[in-house]
């Protein structure tokens, strides 16, 4: 009898071996080819020459990626403070940069530096923007400080 059942075992474990899975094949679309947008342009070059601590954003919309770099965001940010400020407008256009600004989100010391920053600066709607004052003080290190405020605390 116990022959039988270690028989039985055998046949039932190569029957079981021997099933084959159910699998579902799915056609992929080899032709939507995925593209990279760099900075608004589409980018062609071998995506790791862009330096990684460089990039501030990276976002995917169907068959793109989006990068944002650090210079870019920081141009579109000053672009969108200077149509607001004329202050913050002529002080970038005299010195060309914001790196001795002290930057404040409301009530929020920023530290224009850091990449969550910069995102924030960048993503932050003109339409939120209630108001952006730009006081000079000798008593700071900085040439200026920058208040921002928006119509909502974020």
């Amino acid at each position: 009898m116990k022959v039988y059942t270690v028989l039985f075992c055998l046949f039932l474990s190569i029957n079981a071996f021997a099933q084959q899975s159910d699998t579902v094949h799915k056609k992929t679309d080899t032709t939507a080819a995925q593209s990279i947008i760099v900075d608004g342009k589409e980018y062609k070059g071998d995506i790791k020459f862009i330096d990684p601590k460089n990039i501030v954003n990276v976002s995917v919309v169907k068959n793109s990626t989006i990068i944002v770099t650090k210079p870019y965001a920081t141009a579109a940010y000053q672009k969108k403070f200077s149509a607001i400020s004329k202050s913050y407008k002529n002080y970038l256009e005299k010195k060309q940069t914001d790196t001795n600004l002290q930057y404040v989100l409301n009530n929020t010391m920023m530290n224009q530096d850091r990449k969550s920053t910069i995102q924030e600066f960048y993503q932050l709607s003109p339409a939120n923007i209630k108001n952006i004052s730009f006081k000079r003080d000798s008593h700071f290190t900085t040439d200026a400080t920058v208040i921002i405020t928006t119509k909502e605390d974020n």
